[in-house]
């Protein structure tokens, strides 16, 4: 019987368990999460991983927006190699409107479905005007502007958004062309592992400086203030799965 290669003859039984302040980073994804994993494998076979990681908090760019994570989870059912079943939602809120868009992705890695949803309720194709232009298609006419240009501009600034934040080291960047609704910068960085410290401009010259603080992974306070003085305190609740 033929041996195993030697880079495969090896064997562990490991536990990790992590309940707060491991990242994922990659490019406008920024997600928090807590976990219990067990990793085993026996020489010459594949390692086999099981247990779950659950999302606390974090963000992701979706048509040059950016979705808030409101429930996520990744597990692993103990196969090898390991076959991880994603289950994640996140919402983005368009200020103008103040619909609602939440993203859905559920299935195994390789093979993820996406379903969007919106409230109150729009077909796909309105649900994607809306994130490209703001508004339902049914709204988007060539009277007010050249819809196809102000779609290049949010595009572009979603590109130029995931390009720069790298380069400045920041850990949220928007960028709201000129057509939009709200035009303007907003930068934001983790100053600690609990502290987020954000900040934006617009052509006006408004300036709006915000921070949120984690009390624990389901609490946390926000503060906002603006130039004109005007100042926000809210608490948040974030659920998850169980």
């Amino acid at each position: 019987m033929p041996r195993a290669p030697a880079a495969n003859r090896w064997s562990t039984d490991l536990s990790l368990s992590f309940d707060r302040n491991a990242w994922y980073k990659d490019g406008s994804t920024v997600v928090e999460a807590r976990g219990q994993l067990r990793l085993r494998k026996e020489s010459g076979a594949p390692a086999a991983l099981q247990g779950r990681i659950e999302a606390l908090r974090g963000k992701f760019g979706y048509y040059g927006r950016l979705f808030e994570v409101e429930e996520g989870r990744v597990d692993f059912d103990g196969q090898a190699p390991p076959q991880p079943w994603l289950n994640a939602r996140g919402l983005y809120i368009e200020r103008t409107t103040q619909s609602k868009i939440r993203v859905q992705l559920e299935g195994p890695w390789n093979k993820l479905k996406l379903s969007l949803s919106s409230e109150p309720p729009m077909e796909e194709r309105d649900i994607l005007s809306v994130l490209v232009f703001g508004k339902p298609l049914d709204q988007v006419g060539q009277g007010s502007r050249d819809a196809g240009g102000a779609a290049a501009e949010k595009l572009i600034a979603g590109y130029l958004s995931n390009r720069l934040r790298g380069k400045l080291n920041l850990d949220i960047l928007e960028l709201e062309p000129a057509g939009a609704q709200r035009p303007g910068i907003t930068v934001g960085r983790y100053l600690t592992k609990d502290l987020f410290l954000s900040y934006g401009i617009d052509p006006r010259g408004q300036r709006d400086l915000g921070v949120e603080y984690t009390l624990n992974p389901r609490w946390s306070l926000e503060g906002k203030r603006s130039s004109d003085g005007r100042y926000v305190l809210d608490v948040f609740l974030r659920r998850g799965f169980r």
